[in-house]
């Protein structure tokens, strides 16, 4: 009689283990067909984003957090990049319904002008800026980005989710004067499963990435003169031999790259930070805590304040 029950308590945890290992099977599937059917795992991430800026347009509560949360770190760290005075005309292609970016900069004293294909987009987002207190100065035209005159401003912004947005990058550049700016988007992680990145180093000019949250990279372009004389198409530039500079602070866990320049300490010197050393970001330690970096097979953790005065490339 127990073997009996023996036997039977062991085919029911056979038959758990088998159920369990079926929706694990079908967990790993529906995954699989997720990622890789990309049209659509965008078309589902897009929905999600778009039912919260529409959220964020009908409940000021909400999109205040949302806007606080998601963009104004990283339009601020934009803004550090791009080193804007705060009079400049700038230009945001692609605002979109909840104009998150646009509101910053107009916050900030710019002058704005949004651009949109979407109809609807526009007239949201002129709602939003009404129910802002402040008088911001943003004015919206519903116009392709292929279609803009890029002449008049002083730097534009192109979000992740412009398309195409390596063409209007160029056409940007094309109409920019010397020593205007862009600053677009590209993604990382995540992202990169949804949004196409581009190459900075297509457009031949030296570029500034800085890593965000939310799986976001900002890229800042500088138009500049080639040989003294006007760049007339981009599409013919080659990529010159300037090595991406990055902060240590900046590179992703796990990633590898060469020190460029670090602080000259003797204490550092001997941890082996130096030029030309390989070094790799293993993780960061919550509240402002130490950074463990691997350098010649060893981790060394080290103080916020020094990663950040540490210059590298990637490898």
């Amino acid at each position: 009689m127990e073997e009996k029950v023996k036997s039977a308590g062991n085919l029911e945890e056979q038959y758990k283990k088998l159920h369990q290992d079926d929706r694990q099977a079908l967990i790993l599937e529906n995954h699989d067909q997720l990622f890789s059917n990309n049209d659509l795992f965008k078309s589902k991430i897009q929905h999600v984003l778009k039912f919260f800026e529409k959220t964020g347009c009908n409940f000021p509560f909400f999109g205040e957090h949302y806007e606080k949360f998601f963009y104004r770190s990283l339009v601020k760290k934009e803004l550090e990049m791009a080193d804007l005075k705060g009079d400049e005309n700038i230009l945001v292609v692609g605002s979109g319904p909840f104009p998150m970016t646009a509101l910053f900069l107009a916050e900030k004293g710019f002058r704005v002008d949004c651009v949109d294909k979407d109809e609807k987009a526009i007239t949201s987002g002129k709602k939003v800026v009404k129910q802002k207190k402040e008088d911001l100065d943003i004015r919206f035209k519903n116009i392709r980005g292929s279609s803009v005159d890029y002449s008049d401003y002083d730097a534009v912004w192109v979000p992740i989710h412009v398309t195409p947005r390596e063409e209007i990058v160029v056409k940007i550049l094309k109409d920019l004067d010397v020593s205007k700016k862009v600053i677009f988007r590209n993604p990382r992680g995540l992202w990169s499963k949804i949004y196409p990145e581009i190459d900075p180093t297509v457009f031949g000019l030296k570029y500034e990435v800085k890593k965000q949250r939310i799986g976001k990279r900002s890229i800042l372009l500088v138009k500049e003169e080639k040989g003294g004389k006007m760049t007339e198409d981009l599409s013919d530039l080659k990529v010159d031999s300037w090595q991406e500079k990055r902060c240590l602070k900046d590179l992703d866990f796990g990633e590898e790259a060469k020190i460029l320049d670090c602080p000259d300490d003797p204490q550092l010197n001997a941890l082996g930070l130096r030029p030309g050393k390989t070094v790799k970001t293993e993780c960061k330690h919550p509240f402002g805590g130490p950074y463990l970096t691997s350098i010649d097979g060893r981790k060394v953790a080290l103080d916020p304040e020094i990663v950040e005065n540490i210059d590298c490339s990637c490898i």
